[in-house]
């Protein structure tokens, strides 16, 4: 009033009620002719909804910021012209960027440059088009790595349906793109096992299908004894391979245990070579060995570490060409390390496949490009036998055809802990098997037959059953000895049939022996408490046969 202004201004004025309301007042004074103000007019106009509703706005706005800066996704905004208006703390946070560095177009400096092109003409035609989309891409992180995100953009109109731009929302899914990467690389590797396990199969079938047609032709008897051996091998060969296949399954799930015993490195070393000592003369290979005149002492199981090192001496024999040399060497390191190397002079091992020969399944060379057998499976049992014993074990080579070196480090007993290794129990004198009867149970009629007619042909009384139900009605009249039990039968399986022969007290006395193609750890199990006394996997160890056939007998006999 003393300035002689107008006035306006918000006030909050309480009501009848108590509350107050917001009113807005305009004041402006009244001049007569001289120009002295004589009077003031104005009005007071009620805002308070007005008031109430900005505020409401305000909060809204102040919580979305909030949802915003606290969410894990980026989340950003697009103005009509195309250009960023807004992005959260965290989009900053992830790209080690500012606010001001990233609006309006300093964005596109993070986004990797093969996915920019392809954003910039999605994000164009959604805002051209006010329509959403979503992609995938890639945005560089704080560290310099670039994430993966999976992008979903969407139009964003006023309540008066005006358009005001995009927002978008980037959920980080690197771990997910990589999972999935790992997966097709995992279903490629199965797809290239898969064609080399057909592969190293169909080899010795060949032979083994040459031999039976061999034996049906005129003279196929009189070439008889050559045509058997080499079926005989080809078997042999085809059993190693669904061994090594169990082994490793068995042992990379952590199912085994180790028979741990303090033993000299001298002594697994030479029967590991002694293991190789064939495929290393075959292809006539310079085989030198370095190794310390100390007596250096483990605490290990004889037999895995002979398997880790004759695999290392097998592999280096395999894959060096004929002629080539082959290197053992070990020597202490420090006082509670021994360092173990196997070293060729054959094909190497690129750079980019030196971190993948431990994989499961792993091949150097493509499958097919130059087969040396196996199935890629042997180096990752080494890794985790070498691991089970706390060593470790790593690839080395300059490349392709500069060989290769695998180098073994495993704790040493010390010194003055070290005793002797137990010395192993004489082997179990041969006994006759005659008059011992036994029951084979197979619904593979080929299978029960062949293996009667073999026990057969060492004095073994023996029968055929070709189902559990058959066994057990037999059972009383036969009274074997021994019943040796097919597992995957059709009706009865052998599970069942043991248990059912357990159930009856006066077969007691009966040596139960499973004979399947199911070997893994569990299915060990349930034949351990179906009853059956040993397990036996599919073809027939003849000699672990016999031995067991000796075992049962030798238990039978009253003692003297």
């Amino acid at each position: 009033m003393k300035s002689g202004q107008p006035l306006e201004l918000e006030y909050r004025l309480r009501g009848a009620d108590g509350r107050y309301r917001w009113f807005l007042v305009r004041q402006s004074p009244v001049r007569d002719a001289d120009g002295t103000i004589c009077a003031w007019y104005g009005a007071a106009i009620d805002i308070d909804a007005r008031r109430q509703a900005e505020a409401a706005l305000q909060e809204s706005e102040g919580r979305f910021r909030a949802l915003a800066d606290a969410a894990p996704a980026l989340i950003w905004q697009f103005g009509t012209d195309g250009r960023l208006a807004y992005v959260n703390r965290r989009y900053a946070e992830v790209t080690g960027t500012t606010l001001d560095q990233l609006l309006p177009d300093g964005w596109r400096a993070g986004m990797h440059p093969d996915d920019l092109p392809y954003f910039l003409a999605a994000a164009g035609d959604a805002l051209d088009d006010r329509a959403p989309f979503h992609l995938r891409l890639r945005v560089r992180a704080q560290d310099g790595q670039w994430r993966w995100f999976e992008v979903h953009f969407a139009p964003w109109f006023a309540p008066d349906g005006a358009y005001r731009g995009h927002v978008g929302i980037g959920i980080d899914i690197s771990d997910g793109v990589q999972a999935e990467d790992a997966l097709r690389e995992a279903d490629r590797r199965k797809d290239e096992f898969l064609a080399v396990l057909a592969h190293e199969l169909r080899n010795p079938l060949a032979p083994i299908s040459n031999a039976v047609e061999m034996l049906r032709c005129q003279d196929g008897k009189r070439k008889a004894d050559r045509v058997m051996e080499m079926a005989s091998r080809q078997v042999k060969h085809i059993t190693r391979l669904v061994d090594d296949l169990m082994e490793v399954s068995r042992i990379t799930r952590g199912k085994i245990e180790l028979e741990r015993q303090h033993v000299p490195l001298a002594d697994i070393l030479a029967s590991a070579v002694e293991t190789s000592r064939p495929a290393l003369d075959g292809a006539r290979h310079a085989f030198v060995q370095h190794l310390p005149d100390e007596r250096l002492v483990l605490d290990a199981d004889k037999v895995r570490l002979t398997q880790v090192f004759s695999n290392l001496l097998n592999n280096a024999a395999k894959y060096t060409d004929p002629g080539g040399r082959v290197e053992l060497s070990a020597r202490r390191e420090g006082e509670r390390e021994v360092v173990v190397a196997v070293r060729d002079s054959g094909i190497g091992i690129p750079a980019d496949k030196l971190a993948q020969v431990f994989g499961m399944f792993a091949q150097v060379e493509e499958a097919g490009a130059r087969s040396q057998g196996g199935l890629g499976i042997g180096l990752a049992m080494v890794q985790k036998l070498v691991e089970m014993h706390g060593g470790s074990v790593r690839a080395y080579s300059d490349g392709p055809g500069k060989g290769s070196e695998f180098v073994v480090r495993l704790p040493l007993v010390p010194a003055a802990v070290a005793v002797p290794a137990r010395a192993e129990g004489p082997a179990v004198g041969a006994r006759p098997l005659a008059g011992v009867r036994v029951l084979v149970v197979d619904d593979n009629r080929d299978a029960a037959d062949s293996l009667c007619i073999l026990l057969g042909s060492l004095g073994v009384d023996a029968h055929c059953a070709y189902a559990g139900e058959e066994a057990l009605r037999r059972l009383p009249q036969l009274r074997p000895d021994v019943v040796v039990l097919d597992i995957g039968m059709p009706g009865m399986d052998g599970n069942e049939v043991a248990r059912a022969i357990r159930a009856e007290a006066h077969n007691d006395g009966v040596r139960l022996i499973a004979l399947t193609g199911w070997g893994q750890h569990g299915d060990r199990e349930r034949t351990r408490a179906s009853g059956f006394d040993h397990h036996l996997t599919k073809p027939v160890d003849l000699a672990a046969l016999q031995r067991l056939l000796l075992e049962s007998v030798r238990e039978s006999q009253p003692a003297a």
